[in-house]
């Protein structure tokens, strides 16, 4: 019984240490820059500069993006370019679902233009400038589902009805931890909004 005590406490440690340097990892990584400009509980309206974001797009939903579009954009930053260099990962990482198909975007760090970047290994991956936009989004925690997505959305959107603020139709997710970070977790889904001033 002792030996099992041990074992079990024992794991429960390393776990514990892991998902902590893997949650002081994920603060110090940076993050796409905006300013708030309006924050209402888990609501904010936010200003986002111009940003440069590597994108692959593919057939299928959110599920299966999460996988096949990560390892073509994971491939590109880890070394999968012309020069074999390595680019820092950023947060968040976005997708947005358009009919059959879903793109999955890295943001480069700022440091990079994109005339910066060394041309992909893979094909697939493209690049492109963001144009400055207000968003507004709701952050919700745990490991994100269509279900979730779906439910977020929806508050979003009565939110957004109830502020009488227009916004495009089409929703963003935006993740913010690798998928072995199982505590602290960071979600969020946003809309673009149309016409806003402060």
């Amino acid at each position: 019984m002792k030996i099992f005590i041990i074992i079990a406490s024992v794991i429960i440690a390393a776990f514990g240490a892991i998902q902590y340097y893997t949650m002081s990892s994920t603060n110090n990584t940076e993050r796409q820059p905006y300013n708030t400009e309006e924050k209402e509980g888990q609501f904010e309206i936010r200003f986002y500069p111009s940003s440069t974001i590597a994108s692959v797009t593919k057939e299928g939903d959110f599920k299966s993006m999460s996988n096949a579009g990560f390892k073509d954009l994971a491939g590109y930053i880890f070394g999968g370019n012309a020069t074999g260099q390595k680019i820092a990962m950023t947060s968040p990482v976005i997708m947005e679902e358009e009919s059959s198909e879903t793109r999955m975007s890295f943001v480069m760090p700022s440091k990079y233009n994109k005339e910066d970047l060394p041309l992909p290994n893979n094909s697939s991956v493209t690049f492109s400038k963001t144009e400055p936009v207000y968003m507004a989004t709701i952050t919700y925690g745990g490991f994100s589902s269509a279900d979730k997505v779906e439910k977020y959305k929806t508050e979003l959107t009565n939110w957004l009805a109830e502020k009488g603020l227009e916004h495009k139709a089409q929703h963003i997710i935006m993740s913010y931890n690798p998928p072995y970070q199982l505590v602290g977790r960071e979600n969020e889904v946003a809309f673009e909004l149309i016409g806003y001033k402060k």
